[in-house]
């Protein structure tokens, strides 16, 4: 049968503007997963988001409920950057961190998938009933917390901590977080009014665009316009790293094995925020 015009241009906007604002998720987590020391891997940090946006549309796509569209989240990846910052200060080579980072990651999905599995298959997904307001608001703020200190080491290497504080005062100019400050502030003026699903690829179309025209340009001078500073370095191609490929001694074997705890957080962090999600829905 011949689906209405309307009916029809509506999804296809609506697929557009969710698609959008899933890679540009997506680009955001994966920088986040694999910044700071780690951040030479960061074409291995986007495309792990990327996959994990491309499997969880196809998931929406073929799932008996397809009005949940599945992505990369905000609240597992910055608790999952904050253990894979733990390998950036070990001091190992290169091929080792890459390895034991995509390993971590690894890990930390089979034992969040078996988590969500051992939820579902014992009914227990009412139990989020029972958490206390208090406790969802101290979730809610440590996440971001996290998500905003990852942010600030993104955009001038001055994480939520007293170093990148020190390191603030010390070199006190940094235009690049203003803009940030300035996007943040936006969002959160225009949000009441536009929805978000339009008004967050339309904002970072926008400031994309004006970045990009300053940096080309002569309105500021290079110290505080270098590109460098504004964007991410030059990505080399990124080939696939399956978990059987990677090399990891006993001694990676136990680092990873001893953030279980981390990833059982994760795995608790994914499942609350789902199950909030879907009670909210209700609502």
């Amino acid at each position: 049968f011949l689906m209405p015009i309307g009916f029809l241009a509506r999804q296809v906007s609506a697929g557009l503007i969710v698609g959008l604002s899933s890679v540009i998720y997506a680009i955001s987590y994966g920088a986040l997963l694999l910044s700071g020391p780690l951040a030479p891997f960061l074409g291995f940090g986007i495309t792990v988001a990327l996959i994990t946006a491309i499997v969880g549309a196809l998931f929406s796509w073929m799932s008996e409920e397809r009005t949940f569209v599945i992505g990369p989240d905000s609240n597992t990846s910055s608790v999952m950057a904050s253990i894979l910052a733990g390998i950036g200060t070990l001091g190992v080579a290169a091929p080792l961190a890459l390895n034991l980072a995509v390993a971590t990651i690894f890990a930390t999905s089979i034992v969040a998938g078996l988590a969500f599995y051992a939820i579902g298959r014992a009914r227990l997904a009412a139990l989020v009933r029972y958490i206390p307001f208090s406790v969802m608001a101290g979730f809610l703020c440590s996440t971001g917390w996290l998500m905003c200190s990852g942010a600030l080491n993104i955009i001038a290497g001055t994480p939520l901590t007293l170093s990148g504080l020190q390191s603030l005062i010390a070199n006190p100019v940094h235009p690049e977080i203003v803009l940030g400050g300035i996007v943040a502030a936006l969002l959160f003026a225009l949000s009441p009014r536009i929805p978000n699903a339009i008004l967050i690829p339309a904002l970072m179309l926008v400031s994309t665009a004006v970045v990009n025209v300053a940096l080309r340009s002569n309105i500021c001078t290079h110290s505080l316009c270098a590109p460098e500073t504004w964007l991410f370095a030059a990505m080399s191609d990124t080939q696939w790293l399956p978990p059987w490929r990677i090399d990891l001694s006993l001694w990676d074997l136990d680092f990873v094995f001893q953030n279980l705890p981390g990833m059982l957080v994760v795995a608790f962090v994914g499942l609350l925020t789902i199950l909030l999600s879907v009670a909210s829905l209700e609502m």
